[in-house]
């Protein structure tokens, strides 16, 4: 779901890449650019229609889902609530109806804590809600309807807490990618590089571990990200995706010549 933005797009392409039978779930009106030429099954339906939403997912194993409303800029914040953490109930109800048996869920570095040390953990609950704009504030409300439905109705879930990313095929574009197209072609152009990134096409590559696949039914948090979340120092490539498997960092540069 979402498979026509840009992260959901790189997530088509993996798949199929990898010999997975894809059935991508878009709006009627939404722009398929990003998935031409891809050998994949195009439904439409929308989240605000759980009937449209359980047609896309019957006869599916797992479930990747990566529709947000990213316009944290919105004087009134009530259309983030509305996609971003009330119809994700209609995701959740469709996915446990059709026994989804994984569903990965695209969230966002800033459900992370601020003032757990450094890095910043997985493990760690959210520490900076009286700070933390709408936007913040539904990504976190999405994730702990996510956790509840694990723990209350066995939603087996994965929850990826990425970071700002950057790679080819940024239709959009995004807006964070605009302004490094912008900053490329201008001379002049200030471009601020201290928050965390990482390529898109990166973050599933943990989802896809034979370990974690073979996994019990649980929630599980991976985060994806170039840079420690306090001193934005790299991470060395020693670290990547190594360590803990429910924890992992995974990331690589994210310049691209396509």
């Amino acid at each position: 779901m979402g498979a026509n933005g840009f992260m959901g797009s790189h997530i088509t392409r993996q798949l199929v890449a990898k010999g997975r039978r894809v059935r991508a779930m878009v709006r009627p009106t939404g722009d398929i650019s990003a998935l031409r030429g891809l050998d994949i099954e195009i439904c439409h339906g929308d989240i605000s229609d759980i009937r449209s939403v359980r047609d896309a997912m019957r006869g599916c194993g797992s479930v990747f889902y990566n529709v947000v409303d990213t316009r944290a800029w919105l004087v009134d914040p009530k259309p983030l609530y509305l996609t971003n953490v009330e119809r994700l109930g209609n995701v959740i109800d469709a996915s446990i109806a059709e026994k989804i048996t994984r569903f990965i869920f695209t969230s966002s570095m800033v459900t992370l804590p601020r003032y757990s040390g450094s890095p910043a953990s997985e493990e760690h609950a959210f520490d900076w809600w009286n700070e933390a704009p709408d936007y913040v504030k539904t990504r976190v409300l999405a994730e702990k309807a996510i956790l509840d439905a694990v723990d209350e109705r066995g939603l087996p879930a994965i929850m990826l807490c990425v970071a700002n990313t950057y790679g080819p095929e940024d239709y959009g574009p995004t807006p964070h990618g605009n302004a490094l197209w912008q900053a490329t072609k201008s001379k002049g152009k200030a471009l601020d590089c201290s928050l965390p990134t990482v390529d898109v096409r990166v973050p599933l590559r943990p989802v896809y571990s034979p370990r974690l696949r073979a996994a019990s039914a649980s929630a599980m948090r991976l985060s994806a990200s170039v840079f420690d979340s306090k001193t934005f120092t790299p991470w060395p490539r020693s670290q990547w995706d190594t360590k803990n498997l429910l924890y992992s960092r995974c990331a690589t540069p994210i310049c691209s010549r396509r």
